[in-house]
């Protein structure tokens, strides 16, 4: 087919060429031009496949020359082909912003104009003293290609609702506009972050060209800059620190401030776990890389909100909190959001020492993504694990995770490819996505409403074969968390002249006490024999209080004396510097801290053998699990190696006579049964109880661990039905809205 097209400097060739349906790969003096329909069908393409711009010229290329055309040469046409695509795409992405920006001028009710013949006119409507036309390239060169859809950061304090980017990005989540109505939910929202160091871009000999995506996801350099230099002003302490971040409180269901029960230690030893968490230890090059990797901040539902391009070799967690940041500013002041990340405990603690984001700080609540929180101890298990925190449903946190898995393709040819033509493609088959999943997305709630309906009635049939009051559960559960989190006592230098100088000090407190107590008793009898009633009532009070302060102080001294092991007559000051004393208050620790290791070890081990038996999750997903359990094995049977060296060095002290009288030395502990907890273990001997002989019902009780963990499984099953519920209203008033 012949086809003759007329041109002139008033009417280019270009211009004519495309009004037949053909695309020029060049704007001036084309010399080859390619069907609309073809540049469309290869850009869908490489949104399944592998992005491969010269395979597909080669195809051409092939494919005309097999049918006796020449098409000039190979490199030639590679080029030109490679031009012309590329300049398709981007007209293709130019329309779609024009398109989103005239539909948004419509909606707003501050619009000069909603006139369609008047929507050429891009400055008809102003966005927080912002033109509405888009930015020129060159002046968005080292941004990471924003525009003015995601440029924009509305004020909180003036947003109704969450801004027209979030509520496109996810109608279920922002769809609704108004505040969520969740009851047994802190968080109005649950969001994922992770990083991906896998999508790297190797440095450059050459700058290429600038490419700008109209539309774009990732977060500006300077934005994250911006950050980076505000988090290191609050770690070296020129940020305002939140007092009393540190106080420890009984738990309660419900509490979101659990997070602070977690003690130090256990927080240090999950930072070791995670190479995420060491934020000095390179992930990969930088020497190699110019670009390596990236993070993205995804909804529950897997769908992107924004991503930022990774410039350090380490995951820094000033990348988190621009992502989280961005995501607060189009959120009402009133909405609440949920984070699941790897290293949740890691950003939580983090903002609660430096005093980072404590304007937003009671509106995020932290959980640590599902497969990650096999890999944190047992202790932030139980503050941070989903399925243990309140408020998360069934969200699993995994999301980045499988959208790194759809994005795999993309790592061979963007690793080679230039900085901004990495930016390019990556916002490209973001909007794909998006697109794509959004037609699924109410199938999908349906689907997780389905399920979740069969895991509530399973566990309600398992509760009730339980036989457990819920109010029992719930006390027994506040229980466990109180007993687990609590600090666990220490080895030191000094530990038997430290208990010497706690107990003759509560031995003052009560002689103090008691001479007190006398007084104001005799004060009160001569009220009374003055027939003074009011000021006799008032004298009453202070002897009530005085007794119970008394009782107090002589229940710490017993403690105390009881934990040293010596009788109460005995002279204390000549045992200071007792080198037995110290090993037997050190052996004491040590043995306190084993108890507390081996419990977590118990049920570490029970939910790793439980998700093992029935569940087709596949061995590598529970690696982590299993490296953790391993990992507290050593730990415990590094525990009973110091414990029994301890124990033989008391031994050896008593054979020598110089231990004091009425002590005793510890039992060896072996280490071959000692995993089983057998209640005859001697690794429950000579702990103190208070008085309390019979273990608590968490613990010795099959019956009772059973039931919390239905329980917990009814609560977060209630949960993600009320939160299903309000998504599915949402996208209903987003779709009238459309």
């Amino acid at each position: 087919k012949h086809v003759t097209i007329q041109h002139c400097l008033c009417k280019p060739a270009a211009s004519a060429l495309i009004r037949q349906g053909l695309f020029p790969c060049a704007p001036g003096k084309p010399s080859i031009a390619f069907d609309m329909n073809l540049l469309d069908l290869v850009g869908i393409n490489m949104n399944y496949l592998a992005p491969n711009v010269s395979g597909w010229a080669l195809t051409i290329e092939m494919f005309w020359r097999e049918r006796g055309y020449v098409l000039g040469r190979r490199e030639s046409l590679k080029r030109r082909f490679g031009n012309a695509f590329q300049w398709f795409t981007m007209m293709k992405e130019e329309v779609r912003a024009s398109v989103n920006d005239f539909i948004a001028i419509t909606r707003s009710s501050d619009g000069k104009s909603t006139d369609p013949d008047q929507g050429t006119e891009r400055n008809v409507m102003e966005i927080n003293g912002e033109d509405a036309s888009r930015k020129s390239p060159k002046n968005e060169i080292d941004s990471g290609m924003e525009t003015k859809a995601n440029t924009v950061n509305p004020k909180p304090d003036a947003l109704k609702e969450p801004s027209e980017h979030l509520q496109q990005c996810c109608p279920a989540c922002f769809g609704g506009k108004e505040l969520p109505q969740l009851h047994l939910s802190p968080a109005h929202v649950l969001v994922a972050v992770d990083a991906n160091f896998a999508q790297t871009c190797l440095h450059a000999k050459h700058i290429d060209p600038v490419i700008n995506h109209p539309l774009s996801y990732f977060l500006s350099t300077e934005e994250v800059e911006a950050m980076e230099k505000y988090v290191e002003e609050a770690r070296s302490g020129k940020g305002s620190k939140k007092k009393g971040a540190s106080k420890q409180t009984k738990p309660v269901i419900g509490d979101t401030s659990l997070s602070r029960l977690v003690p130090d230690d256990i927080l240090e030893e999950c930072m070791q776990s995670f190479i995420a968490a060491q934020e000095e230890i390179a992930k990969t090059s930088s020497k190699l890389y110019g670009s390596t990797g990236v993070m993205a901040l995804l909804c529950r539902h897997d769908r992107v909100l924004w991503i930022v391009n990774l410039a350090t070799p380490g995951e820094k967690q000033f990348y988190v909190y621009a992502l989280l940041k961005r995501l607060l500013v189009n959120l009402p002041v009133s909405w609440h959001i949920g984070v699941l990340y790897d290293i949740a405990c890691q950003i939580d603690r983090s903002m609660n020492k430096h005093g980072i984001f404590s304007e937003y700080r009671d509106r995020i609540h932290f959980a640590v993504s599902v497969f990650h929180a096999y890999g944190h101890q047992w202790i932030c298990q139980l503050i941070y694990h989903p399925r243990k925190r309140w408020g998360f449903g069934f969200t699993d946190g995994e999301g980045c995770e499988r959208f790194w898995s759809m994005m795999k393709r993309l790592i061979p040819s963007l690793r080679v490819s230039g900085h901004y033509r990495r930016i390019w493609m990556i916002d490209l088959y973001i909007h794909h996505s998006m697109t794509d999943t959004l037609w699924n997305l109410a199938t999908r709630i349906r689907r997780i409403e389905r399920k979740t309906k069969e895991r509530l009635e399973l566990a309600q049939i398992e509760l009730k074969r339980c036989d457990v009051d819920e109010a029992e559960i719930k006390k027994e559960w506040e229980a466990q968390i109180e007993a687990q989190t609590a600090k666990m006592p220490k080895q030191s230098r000094k530990a038997g002249d430290k208990a010497i100088e706690m107990i003759l000090r509560h031995r003052h407190e009560v002689v103090e006490w008691k001479g007190r107590l006398a007084i104001l008793i005799k004060q009160q009898k001569e009220l009374e024999e003055g027939s003074s009633l009011i000021r006799a009532s008032e004298g009453q009070d202070e002897v009530t209080a005085a007794q119970k302060a008394l009782t107090a102080s002589m229940k710490k001294l017993l403690k105390a004396e009881k934990g040293l092991g010596i009788p109460a007559r005995k002279r204390l000051e000549k045992l200071k510097g007792n080198g037995f004393l110290h090993h037997q208050l050190n052996a004491k620790a040590l043995k306190s801290r084993l108890r507390a290791k081996l419990i977590a070890y118990r049920f570490e081990r029970r939910k790793t053998i439980k998700v093992t038996k029935h569940s087709d999750i596949a061995e590598k997903d529970h690696a982590k699990a299993k490296t953790l359990v391993t990992r507290s094995k050593n730990t415990i049977t590094s525990l009973i190696r110091k414990h029994n060296n301890l124990v033989k060095e008391m031994t050896n002290m008593r054979s020598k006579g110089v231990v004091p009288k009425a002590s005793r030395v510890p039992t060896i502990l072996e280490a071959a049964g000692i995993f089983a907890l057998d209640i005859d273990s001697p690794i429950w001997l000579d702990e103190d109880m208070d008085g309390e002989s019979v273990p608590p019902r968490w613990l010795a009780d099959e019956n009772m661990r059973e039931a919390i963990t239905h329980w917990l499984q009814i609560s977060r099953a209630h949960e993600e039905q009320e939160r299903l519920s309000h998504e599915l209203r949402s996208m209903l008033i987003w779709q009238a809205g459309e």
